[in-house]
């Protein structure tokens, strides 16, 4: 008994450790995270991470120090960070995406009744509508008028936006083949206006669009995706022409009626 008090006598003391009631981290070292600051060994006696998560160098040392230990908390409160980070980037990635989507569908549009205004005084939306030939969808057609009223004699434009390709020579040909069936057989005019269409139209794809205008002369305009490509100078041409889909023997009179705006 003599023998453990003599020990216990030599044995040194660890006197005990008071610690102010706010602790300025900031002077804490912290190279070693995984110390167990709970048992008060270290050089802070306080849960690091849980002060580094909330954002301040200042922490009450009177609060738990055995909330979590200093790894978790600091995964925990990267894991919140990159969350916060994905949230935000994903939300500007949606507005960006509205964004292009309010201008692929508005854009063109836009563009169309700039073109059509360079001719058309007032030009407004008369109609649109769909071509399509058995499964396929050909174009989407829309119609420009004056304040959005149409007459045969009056300056309008009308958009052709292709969702397939076809050749330029193509079209050409298939223009005076519907010529040819609404009754007009002059063939050496035909081969003439198709000699022109041919020099004009381009190849197209989906996502070309070919704006035919009826000028206050009567003369036939055409641009491609708002840029001109040429012009033919003859009323009857464009007569004839525009009547494939906008005069009473078209061959689709439901596109027709869409197209004027007619269609119940």
């Amino acid at each position: 008994m003599a023998a453990i008090g003599l020990f216990a006598h030599l044995s040194p003391v660890r006197p005990a450790r008071t610690w102010p009631s706010v602790f300025d981290v900031n002077q804490c070292d912290l190279s070693d995270v995984t110390l167990p600051y709970r048992f008060g060994w270290g050089p802070c006696p306080i849960n690091l991470a849980t002060a580094g998560a909330k954002g301040t160098g200042m922490y009450n040392t009177t609060a738990k120090r055995h909330e979590s230990s200093g790894p978790r908390a600091l995964a925990k409160a990267g894991s919140l960070d990159k969350h916060k980070l994905l949230s935000g980037f994903l939300m500007a990635n949606l507005l960006l995406a509205l964004l292009l989507l309010v201008t692929l569908f508005h854009g063109p549009a836009r563009a169309e009744l700039r073109v059509a205004s360079l001719h058309v005084p007032a030009a407004e939306l008369v109609g649109k509508a769909r071509l399509k030939y058995l499964v396929w969808n050909v174009f989407d057609a829309r119609l420009y008028a004056p304040s959005g009223r149409w007459s045969a004699d009056a300056p309008y434009a009308l958009t052709l936006s292709y969702l397939r390709k076809i050749s330029g020579t193509q079209i050409a040909e298939l223009s005076v083949s519907e010529m040819r069936k609404q009754g007009f057989n002059n063939q050496a005019v035909l081969n003439r206006w198709q000699r022109q269409m041919d020099g004009i139209f381009p190849n197209v794809s989906p996502g070309t669009s070919i704006t035919g205008v009826r000028d206050d002369k009567g003369h036939a305009i055409f641009y491609q995706n708002g840029k001109k490509i040429g012009q033919i100078n003859d009323r009857e041409f464009s007569r004839r022409f525009f009547n494939i889909w906008l005069g009473q023997a078209a061959s689709d009179p439901g596109f027709r009626r869409r197209l004027l705006g007619t269609n119940s």
